[in-house]
């Protein structure tokens, strides 16, 4: 009986422990929404909650520090979607202004065409009028001179009604094409802001995850590092068998099948994955995480996106968050993450060429994971008389290389599908 109540104690605590964060957060959230008035005061905050993220790259990996560091994303994002939002009211206050203006000289031009036809007409009629007949007709010649003048004042006049009309009609056209700008901008911040919502979503998701997945247990936590780190490790360890993780160029591109891409590539090498700067290596030593020594599986992930019709390579997954573990360059599986609006789900589904032959029949590339500890990840996009074919994201050129050319059956570690939406 103690023991139970002692259980029921522990989860209640955390129970209570996860609504108080949660709750913590939504009213950091709106006070920040509150405060942020002005497009001003969002890049205020903004670079405020920015500062605040990079300082939390350099404390040590703890539960509470990690949640601090979603919290401060999230804030990020919603302070971000808050600007993006007085933006798009801002535009269009000012395409209202336009309309009005545009109403106006679409008048104002509309009466000049009015009164110049007016004009045409008058001026023909006396200018057709012979000088000779208009003498005789005329009271002498001060009133031959008076009508005379009048021929030329109105002339003068419909020029100057020309004039007008002209500068009316280009100053119209130039109102529509700022105001066809304006509207371009208002429809491009509408999909940023959309996808600032689909980031909000993820990173509440990913907090969300993390709550559950740890029960606010911080030994719970520190093994979930202990998993990431030995995959991190595992990956070096690897490439170091390889050589290094020099950067190539002039990699092979796309085909019927998708895009191959290497890791190595010169074009996203360098970045870092999930903004990591202190992976381990199989030394023990403390190093960037950059995409040429760990970015096997996010290649490979891209690799498959593309098979499926979708635009996203391995420098767009590297640079967002939604992919991995929290302050971690360890790509989640079994849940799905977002990006460049391509939604992706790993699930691991077995360590058999039962496995892979399962999915490849059912026309479904699969991302493979090779050696005891994982150390290095491909795809597998089919299979023919000789055996599988692969797409190497490490090999120089590894495009459409036979499986058993480099690796052994035996090698297969882990079989994960692959679900693109």
């Amino acid at each position: 009986m103690s023991m139970r109540f002692t259980h029921f104690t522990r989860v209640f605590v955390g129970a209570v422990i996860c609504f108080v964060v949660f709750l913590f957060a939504v009213t950091r959230t709106s006070a920040i929404l509150e405060n942020c008035a002005t497009i001003e005061a969002c890049k205020q905050q903004a670079a405020e909650a920015s500062q605040k993220i990079a300082e939390s790259q350099g404390v040590q990996k703890t539960l509470s520090a990690t949640i601090t560091y979603l919290n401060n994303r999230i804030r990020l994002t919603e302070i971000e979607m808050r600007r993006t939002q007085l933006e798009i009211d801002a535009l269009e206050a000012q395409i209202a202004d336009l309309n009005t203006r545009i109403d106006g000289l679409e008048l104002s031009l509309q009466r000049l065409t009015e009164i110049l036809l007016e004009r045409v007409q008058q001026n023909y009629k006396l200018q057709t009028q012979d000088p000779f007949l208009l003498l005789l007709t005329s009271n002498g010649i001060s009133d031959f001179l008076h009508k005379y003048r009048y021929i030329q004042l109105s002339q003068t006049y419909t020029q100057r009604v020309m004039k007008d009309a002209e500068s009316q009609k280009v100053a119209y056209g130039e109102e529509k094409l700022v105001k066809e700008k304006k509207q371009k901008e208002v429809e491009a911040l509408r999909k940023k802001l959309e996808s600032q919502r689909v980031t909000l979503r993820d990173q509440q998701n990913q907090k969300t995850a993390l709550l559950t997945a740890t029960k606010n247990d911080e030994k719970k936590y520190q093994d979930l590092l202990a998993r990431a780190k030995a995959q991190i490790v595992a990956f070096s360890r690897f490439v170091s068998s390889q050589g290094g993780a020099s950067l190539l160029n002039n990699q092979p591109g796309p085909d019927g099948w998708g895009y191959y891409y290497n890791q190595r590539d010169e074009r996203w090498g360098n970045i870092l994955i999930n903004g990591q700067t202190d992976c381990e290596d199989e030394k023990g030593n403390t190093i960037p995480c950059t995409m040429a020594r760990f970015g096997c599986l996010v290649s490979s992930m891209a690799m498959i996106a593309t098979h499926y019709g979708k635009s996203l390579n391995p420098g767009q997954i590297a640079e967002s968050y939604s992919p991995f573990d929290p302050n971690t360059a360890f790509m989640i599986r079994d849940r799905s993450w977002t990006v460049n609006g391509v939604t992706m789900t790993r699930t691991r589904i077995g360590n058999s060429s039962s496995a892979i032959d399962s999915e490849l029949n059912a026309g479904r590339p699969v991302v493979v994971g090779l050696y005891y500890d994982l150390g290095h990840f491909i795809v597998i996009k089919g299979k023919d008389s000789n055996g599988y074919i692969m797409n190497d994201p490490f090999m120089p050129g590894g495009k459409d290389k036979k499986f058993t050319d480099t690796y052994s059956l035996s090698d297969i570690r882990a079989v994960d599908s692959v679900r693109v939406q």
